[in-house]
């Protein structure tokens, strides 16, 4: 869930909120002791561009 929202996010080009999003979608990974987790969610987004933004739309 927090992955929609952490994509939604950037889509409407909130990047203080998919920041927010994204440290917690980290610490619940931690909490979880899920390595895969924890991956997924730093290498969801690391900053908005043009052809990410664009490609969503």
């Amino acid at each position: 869930m927090l992955g929609r929202l952490l994509r939604a996010q950037i889509r409407a080009g909130a990047v203080a909120a998919a920041r927010e999003t994204r440290r917690e979608a980290v610490e619940y990974a931690d909490s979880l002791g899920r390595d895969d987790l924890m991956i997924a969610a730093f290498t969801a987004w690391t900053e908005p561009t043009a052809w990410r933004l664009a490609g969503m739309w």
